[in-house]
């Protein structure tokens, strides 16, 4: 008897093992990634070609993740949602790889049909749009975000063709002369920053890149990437800005978006220019109005730019920019108490012989350029 209950001891105790060795040899499931792409899809920005990013779609397929493609319109919206589901059964390696790639190629051939159906973009929303979808994949380990744009909004809080004319001739973009860190001041402001703090990563894409009737200088490149490195980070996750191999040729659409001009000469000094800023500790309103606080010191300080203007053939550009955020009416108010500066520094000179232009903003900045 105490032989046969060792026997039966012994081999339950080998097929425990068994079973604690077959329970160690079965493969983990793996941590699931989500991925979110914000794609500028209009037709003044190039074509992508989303087989380009095929590892990266892969990489979420093989691992049962999640898929978002959100179209950045005036009204973005999700054009690709998928949830890759683990199988029931177990393929060999060589079958699930199959499966894997034919799962990735539909995804590339969704994204590549992906089309505007807005003229107008706005990146911001696109992303605060992304944020949303990936804060949904409530079970992904790492969260990730794909940006694919120009970084030039055309609608939303950053319409780069809101921002300053003169005469309707000539424009000077505000949103290229501030400084990052002050339009980022005035978009958290009004609560127009997304909280991007839950997510991993962002990989930007096309920064400045552009087609069609769309010209977007070189020097301005920089420029946009300031811009939007300081609106990630302030989100809470800061972009990380890379090259793509773009198709040469823009979507082909009905929807025909804004061009903005990025006249070089409106962007960069040259030997015959000079900027002179005066900032509130310079030039002084009274608050919420347009008034200035200390009407002697504005002559002392205006005096000697007045006279190089009266000796010279200069060209003089004030850029007068509101407090009051977002409202041109303010905006106005500031370039009319101009006007009445320039009677008071001038005297006999009226506008038109003073060669004075007046460009009003809607940020909270305070430039004037000078032209020589």
């Amino acid at each position: 008897m105490k032989k046969f209950l060792a026997f039966v001891l012994a081999i339950a105790a080998a097929i425990g093992g068994w079973s604690f060795l077959q329970k160690r040899k079965q493969p983990e499931t793996p941590e699931k990634p989500a991925l979110c792409i914000v794609l500028e899809a209009g037709d003044l920005f190039p074509k992508v070609d989303f087989s380009q990013l095929k590892t990266e779609i892969y990489t979420v397929v093989e691992q049962y993740g999640y898929i978002r493609l959100i179209v950045a319109d005036e009204e973005p919206y999700t054009a690709v949602s998928v949830d890759v589901q683990k199988p029931d059964k177990q393929y060999t390696k060589a079958k699930q790889k199959r499966i894997n790639d034919q799962y990735t190629t539909q995804i590339i051939e969704m994204a590549n049909a992906a089309a505007a159906k807005t003229p107008e973009n706005d990146i911001l929303a696109g992303i605060k749009r992304g944020k949303q979808e990936l804060a949904r994949c409530r079970d992904a380990a790492s969260r990730d975000m794909i940006v694919i744009s120009s970084g030039v909004s055309r609608a939303g809080s950053l319409r780069f063709q809101d921002f300053g004319y003169d005469n309707g001739t000539r424009m000077t973009n505000a949103l290229l002369t501030a400084k990052p860190e002050q339009i980022v001041h005035d978009l958290a402001a009004t609560y127009s920053i997304p909280d991007l703090s839950a997510v991993d990563a962002i990989t930007w894409y096309g920064i400045g890149a552009s087609a069609g009737r769309q010209v977007i200088p070189n020097s301005v490149q920089p420029k946009l990437e300031s811009l939007w490195l300081a609106l990630t980070e302030e989100a809470g996750c800061p972009a990380d800005f890379q090259e793509f191999p773009f198709e040469s040729d823009a979507p082909e659409t009905d929807l025909h978006a804004t061009v903005i001009d990025f006249g070089e000469d409106q962007l960069s000094v040259d030997m015959n220019t000079v900027q002179v800023s005066l900032d509130e500790e310079t030039l002084s309103f009274v608050p919420d109005d347009a008034i200035f606080i200390d009407i002697e010191q504005t002559k002392k300080v205006l005096q000697p730019y007045a006279e190089q203007m009266i000796s010279s053939d200069a060209e003089l550009y004030l850029i007068g920019l509101t407090a009051t955020i977002f409202f041109r009416t303010h905006a106005n108010e500031v370039k009319d108490n101009y006007v009445w500066t320039e009677n008071v520094v001038l005297h006999h000179r009226n506008r038109e012989e003073a060669n004075i232009r007046y460009i009003p903003f809607r940020f909270l900045v305070f430039l004037s350029t000078f032209v020589y």
